[in-house]
């Protein structure tokens, strides 16, 4: 199994169009838009170096150790600290449909991410994995977050493309991707 670098969804070539999204683990969309590219256009994928950080609009309220206060509570640093966890700790595919699947069900308990699991390729691995990870290197992966998130967001979901200004997130990410890619476009690319 290839390791990911725990904040980018596709290794980095550097004619690829970088896009950083903003969200909060509320805000699923965003896997819906990634869920439909994987599966029934890769050729896009390919061209797009994707972090996504899973924080949203929030505090800090302490920095030793981290501690965050979160839009919308409690439940959303808890579910930004799992997704952050699976972000790091499962490939690209499953993490989507992780995501997915607890977005649906708006739980993290450990029974509900053990459930959403089960239907990806090594869950019971991944599962391992992120369960420690929420039980310590999680707060770190949401200071991490925090830190990448701006202090400004005004809208969340939000992206940032090739490094410009932060904007609201695509509802057409497949359009935004071939309008802002420099290099030669997939034959899917309107």
């Amino acid at each position: 199994l290839r390791r990911y670098d725990p904040w980018t969804f596709f290794p980095y070539i550097s004619n690829k169009i970088q896009i950083v999204n903003h969200r909060y683990m509320m805000a699923a969309y965003i896997f819906y838009l990634l869920s439909h590219l994987m599966a029934h256009d890769p050729s896009i994928m390919a061209i797009t170096d994707l972090h996504i950080y899973m924080f949203g609009k929030g505090n800090q309220i302490s920095k030793e150790p981290p501690k965050f206060n979160c839009q919308h509570g409690p439940t959303e640093c808890q579910g930004n600290l799992v997704e952050n966890c699976i972000v790091k700790h499962a490939n690209p595919g499953a993490a989507v449909d992780i995501i997915l699947c607890l977005f649906g069900r708006r739980q993290f308990d450990s029974a509900t991410i053990s459930s959403c699991m089960r239907g990806v390729e090594d869950g019971a691995a991944i599962n391992e994995r992120v369960t420690q990870c929420m039980q310590g290197e999680g707060v770190f992966l949401l200071q991490k977050a925090y830190d990448k998130t701006p202090r400004d967001l005004w809208f969340v979901p939000s992206m940032r493309i090739n490094k410009g200004s932060v904007t609201n997130a695509s509802l057409n990410l497949k359009d935004t991707i071939c309008k802002n890619y420099s290099g030669e476009k997939p034959s899917s690319c309107p």
